[in-house]
């Protein structure tokens, strides 16, 4: 199977696209990731500028701040209109909030799952705090109940949340692994969503233990021919600073593409 590696566009918005996708592909990545906001507006730059590039776009649905249920839906499902009319490999979605309802969020992810196979576009639903799949232990009753939900892995956000390298449960990722489309590849640890840096000894533990956990979902891709893999360390608040100057201990740049590289080698 083909991995695919993309690169994350946040922080890096200070750098115009069209210079970043140019950087992202020179450094040997297939595409890139990003939000869209004002995506009907630009629908026509950015489809230029995948056809001129040949880079290929996940597109993300990010946070609705809106608490109003209603309100949300309308905001949430006309995001997801307007970037599945740009013909993206996939949407990777943050979808509905930890305090709506059970029913609620099997609304948002049935309707959103709706308009993707009326454009043709795949979508996955982010595991991530604050969303309906922020936690391990109830992940499995939206499995159950929609067997068409696909998931964005970002395991990251499950051990902060469990404070835990997921050891209490030991069958969670076999159980998932098939229902995964997409892997976001940082690396978390019991206390935080993001460890310093994969690159050092000290952490060690962490990315073992997130790369057994990715290549048991590339294990059972049984019919898949490619899996698209983002590297996705992020930037300040997830970093840590010094605490004098605020300035990143490392930088996110290097680190991502370190994991690319490390995934390259050690996944198949």
């Amino acid at each position: 199977m083909r991995l695919d590696f993309f690169c994350t566009y946040w922080g890096s918005h200070h750098i115009p696209l069209v210079d970043f996708v140019e950087k992202v592909l020179a450094a040997g990545y297939r595409g890139i990731e990003t939000p869209i906001p004002d995506a009907r507006n630009q629908q026509e730059q950015i489809a230029a500028l995948m056809s001129a590039s040949g880079i290929e776009l996940i597109a993300q649905v990010v946070l609705c701040k809106e608490p109003n249920y209603a309100n949300y839906r309308a905001q949430y499902l006309d995001e997801v209109t307007a970037l599945a009319e740009l013909k993206p490999r996939m949407i990777n979605c943050h979808t509905g909030r930890d305090y709506f309802s059970r029913e609620q969020n099997l609304e948002l992810i049935g309707a959103a799952q709706a308009i993707a196979d009326q454009h043709g576009v795949p979508i996955v639903h982010e595991t991530h705090r604050g969303r309906f799949s922020f936690n391990p232990w109830t992940i499995e009753e939206y499995l159950d109940a929609l067997p068409e939900l696909r998931l964005t892995a970002d395991f990251s956000h499950w051990c902060v949340v469990s404070e835990s390298l997921l050891e209490h449960h030991p069958k969670l990722i076999q159980r998932i692994a098939p229902r995964c489309g997409y892997i976001h590849a940082r690396v978390g640890h019991s206390n935080g969503p993001q460890i310093v840096d994969p690159r050092s000894p000290h952490w060690q533990g962490e990315v073992d233990a997130h790369i057994h956990w990715w290549q048991t979902i590339l294990d059972s891709q049984e019919d898949r021919t490619a899996f698209a893999i983002t590297p996705e360390f992020g930037p300040p608040t997830y970093m840590p600073v010094h605490p004098q100057t605020n300035a990143p201990l490392v930088n996110q740049w290097d680190i991502n593409l370190y994991m690319k590289d490390l995934l390259q080698e050690k996944l198949n």
